[in-house]
């Protein structure tokens, strides 16, 4: 980026927000809603005032603008007078100039309260504010000088217009679309996208810089944080040779899309992340951030199925019980489990299909079945079933296949079948009993 006289002023102005000058009142650490102010903004300024000396009463605070600091082409020019003397005052208003405090005791702080308004056509640059004090002491009324407030405003005005395809699932890569967009009045040149670290955006530790964080982001800084360990997998990554795209000129209302290329780290959790960008321009920045959605997806298995009893009988009733778990990052939902088409199962109705609901992470589910196991089915049963479900990233279907025991009971004979066996054992003993009388009547002769 070029060298610009405008971002010294800012700095200058900014960092030293307040110039006091002596007397009896002065002020304190002047705060903004927001830092710099954008066209159309109404922003609250709350300005401290502390009296060092004697008792003061019917103390008046008063905002006056008096000097203006503008960009013209490529150079900065300055103005300077009382409120209605130079185009400016029709730029920046004061919506109620002055705050009474009443009376304030020696060494007591109170706080005067304004509201400044940014036209839509203002010119940037930097409006100067000074701050008067009028009060009643014990022999006369006076009026001060305390200090001057200096404020930036933005005319150049670059915004994030549009974010397409921000959903992206944890092991995955997706590009996404930022439009910027110039809504100002003005041609902004050089226009650049800077896009920052992700983080997840419950994340955010407090700043522990005394500086705000507006200002810090136009002076180029960053804001450190203290107490969370960094990851050393961040959870989405940029893809790419940089994270700094050149966008070019903008016209007004000139919009361009810029793709970004992102890839989730396969542990990332579900939930809403922060992507952090600066938009840089001939004449200033601005920081934003963009919404990107981690959507996850349930991992569904069947780790076991039982029977009761464990041993089917062929021609018996029996219960099956199948444990669906899931292992992933999202629920499982609509989860069914349909026993596939097999010749040695049979039952009633819809048998085979059983709706089992929802499957949290890291949870399991079940879902029952009342079977009748056929004749002929082998020792060992193989058993196939199709799991269907739904999660963050549609439905989606997977088949298992599992065993159950069946019992081999040995086959009754017919009594057909049991005939030559039975004359078979008559005969033998028919010839034991002969053989026995043969034997006995040669004993009988002798």
């Amino acid at each position: 980026m070029r060298s610009i006289p405008i971002l010294s002023l800012l700095a200058l102005f900014i960092c030293a927000a307040v110039i006091p000058t002596a007397g009896a009142l002065s002020v304190g650490e002047v705060h903004f809603d927001k830092m710099p102010f954008s066209l159309g903004d109404k922003v609250n300024l709350s300005i401290p005032i502390i009296n060092n000396g004697d008792k003061k009463s019917d103390v008046v605070v008063q905002l006056q603008q008096v000097t203006f600091s503008g960009l013209m082409g490529k150079s900065t020019f300055v103005m300077s007078g009382e409120i209605g003397e130079h185009p400016s005052s029709k730029s920046i208003g004061i919506l109620d100039g002055s705050d009474g405090l009443g009376d304030l005791r020696s060494g007591e702080k109170r706080i005067a309260h304004f509201v400044i308004y940014v036209a839509p056509d203002a010119t940037g640059g930097i409006y100067n504010l000074n701050i008067k004090a009028s009060y009643r002491n014990a022999f006369s009324s006076k009026t001060e000088m305390l200090g001057t407030i200096s404020i930036p405003v933005e005319s150049s005005y670059i915004i994030i217009s549009n974010v397409s395809d921000d959903v992206i699932a944890p092991g995955s890569a997706n590009e996404m679309t930022i439009e910027v967009k110039n809504v100002g009045r003005d041609t902004v040149k050089d226009v650049l996208l800077e896009v920052g670290t992700i983080s997840p955006a419950s994340s955010a530790a407090p700043s522990t810089s005394m500086m705000p964080g507006s200002i810090m982001e136009m002076m180029g800084g960053t804001i450190p944080s203290f107490g969370e360990e960094e990851e050393k997998v961040p959870p989405i990554s940029l893809v790419g040779s940089g994270n700094r795209l050149y966008i070019g000129d903008l016209s007004p209302g000139e919009s361009c899309p810029v793709k970004v290329k992102l890839v989730a780290d396969p542990k990332t959790k579900k939930g809403l992340y922060r992507l952090p960008v600066t938009i840089h321009h001939w004449g200033g920045s601005s920081s934003d951030s963009i919404a990107v959605r981690v959507i996850s997806r349930a991992e569904v298995s069947i780790p076991e199925i039982e029977t009761s009893p464990r041993e089917v009988k062929p021609n018996t009733t029996a219960t099956l019980l199948v444990t669906i778990e899931n292992n992933g990052g999202d629920a499982a939902r609509s989860v069914r489990v349909d026993i596939l088409e097999n010749r040695y199962l049979a039952g009633r109705g819809a048998w085979n299909s059983a709706y089992a609901g929802t499957v949290a992470p890291g949870d399991a589910g079940s879902a029952i079945f009342q079977m009748t196991v056929l004749e002929g089915a082998p020792e060992k049963l193989p058993i196939a079933m199709k799991i269907s479900y739904t999660d963050d990233l549609g439905e989606h279907a997977i088949v298992a296949k599992k065993g159950i025991s069946v019992s081999q009971v040995e086959e009754v004979k017919s009594p057909a079948e049991r005939v030559p066996v039975l004359v078979i054992f008559i005969v033998l003993v028919l010839a034991v009993a002969v053989l026995g009388f043969y034997l006995y009547g040669k004993r009988v002769k002798k």
